[in-house]
């Protein structure tokens, strides 16, 4: 079992063969996700920091998120 971290391309297409779903279909699923998951993150930041959360705290979160996000 892989971290997050740990799966990179050739990790995704032995994911979509366990799967039994085409790889370019997964590999595309996976981009779109992380896409859509770096457009939520940023939009509840504003939320967040007006219900009292920490805005240098949620910077360094987002700014992880869009990394590890980044480099699927």
């Amino acid at each position: 079992c892989a971290t997050l971290e740990e799966m990179d391309a050739s990790a995704w297409r032995k994911f979509a063969s366990d799967a039994r779903l085409a790889a370019p279909f997964v590999q595309r699923r996976v981009a779109e996700l992380a896409d859509k998951l770096t457009s939520v993150a940023q939009n509840v930041i504003a939320p967040l920091c007006r219900q009292g959360l920490d805005e240098a705290q949620l910077m360094r979160l987002l700014a992880v998120i869009t990394q590890r996000a980044g480099g699927i």
